[in-house]
């Protein structure tokens, strides 16, 4: 993986409809990263549980696939250090809506 969490910048951010996956896109030097928060799965709100693996991927389309990490992981946590660093000066309010709570989500699993 690439190293230096300062310099990476948040392309978009968005919450799935499939009960409240998160993507985000992130670029560091003209290479492109995705993060995949997947939902656990639910039939109805009362049963919503949290989150399961955290799936990053070379590319800009988050997904349920590529690299799983560990919940709780020192590469789940340089991954959560990227996304309170990087930096969004390239997007609108609207293209970062869900990423305060991807990174709240992240941090409650680790701290």
């Amino acid at each position: 993986m690439i190293s230096n969490e300062r310099h990476w910048r948040v392309k978009w951010c968005d919450i799935y409809r499939d009960g409240g996956s998160y993507g985000v896109v992130l670029e560091k030097d003209g290479r492109f990263f995705s993060l995949f928060l997947d939902v656990a799965p639910w039939d109805h709100p009362s049963q919503r549980n949290g989150y399961q693996n955290l799936w990053v991927s070379e590319g800009d389309l988050p997904a349920a696939h590529g690299e799983s990490c560990t919940i709780g992981s020192a590469e789940e946590r340089r991954w959560y250090e990227i996304l309170k660093l990087a930096l969004t000066d390239e997007c609108d309010d609207t293209t970062l809506e869900g990423l305060p709570d991807f990174i709240r989500e992240l941090e409650n699993r680790l701290f």
